[in-house]
């Protein structure tokens, strides 16, 4: 299933009993309906405000990661309220790409609201990309098997690749040239409460949109962006690939 993530990150956690009501007035407001909740899959426990609200705030043996499905959907929500590090904590709306065609202003709406009110240090929306967006072999291992990114105690804070729309503080872009990352040719530009809104590309699934994200980073350079390396290891393992009878069935 091909899915549209809209993926909210705060630098601080969420994990109030205020936040959670807010959670759950966000979803009134835009008419957005859950099913079944839980910390673990197959998620089986049906909704209620009570057991989201325990779960939001209470977690489960030191884990204040959860699931929530959407009624009568494929789609889910992912909710992280306590990370642990700067910026791990936050939500993601993962939807189907057929829901988020039917209800795309809505749900690009919800985006900004969150992002005026709430303030998060990062947001985005962007297609997921699996194997199915490569066209070949080697095109699926330059783009996921030989790249890894940069880690350490602040690593949440940053981008690590420009989506379709990118949000960013003003916090987040302290760390970058502001005057740079305007001057990219980006779609759209647009000023935020906190922030400002950066979008790629005129639609999600812009054949365009590798080259161009690409190209973003290149132009931004680190700072926002985390540092993308090559995996010694995993060259190896590409290397091994490019010898062998693999194909994209296999994976």
């Amino acid at each position: 299933m091909e899915t549209i993530s809209l993926r909210f990150c705060f630098k601080e956690d969420i994990g109030t009993r205020s936040d959670a009501m807010n959670f759950l007035e966000l979803l009134n407001q835009f008419e957005v309906q859950l099913s079944r909740v839980g910390f673990y899959e197959p998620v089986k426990q049906a909704f209620s405000k009570e057991v989201f609200q325990e779960m939001w705030i209470d977690g489960f043996e030191d884990s204040y990661s959860f699931m929530s499905r959407l009624e009568k959907r494929k789609s889910y929500i992912n909710m992280n309220t306590r990370g642990g590090l700067p910026g791990s904590a936050g939500f993601d709306f993962v939807l189907s790409k057929q829901q988020f065609l039917l209800e795309q202003t809505k749900w690009i709406d919800l985006f900004r609201f969150v992002c005026e009110t709430w303030k998060p240090y990062r947001a985005s929306i962007g297609l997921d990309l699996d194997r199915d967006v490569f066209v070949d072999t080697q095109e699926l291992l330059d783009n996921t098997i030989f790249w890894t990114y940069e880690r350490d105690e602040f690593c949440f804070l940053k981008v690590r690749e420009v989506s379709w729309i990118n949000y960013w503080s003003h916090a987040l872009l302290e760390h970058g040239n502001i005057e740079t990352i305007e001057a990219f040719d980006w779609e759209a530009v647009d000023p935020g409460a906190d922030g400002a809104y950066f979008q790629l590309t005129e639609a999600f699934d812009d054949p365009s949109f590798m080259i161009r994200r690409e190209a973003a980073r290149t132009h931004i350079g680190v700072g926002v962006l985390l540092r993308k390396v090559i995996d010694e290891d995993l060259m190896k393992e590409a290397e091994w690939l490019r010898s062998s009878d693999f194909s994209l069935d296999d994976v």
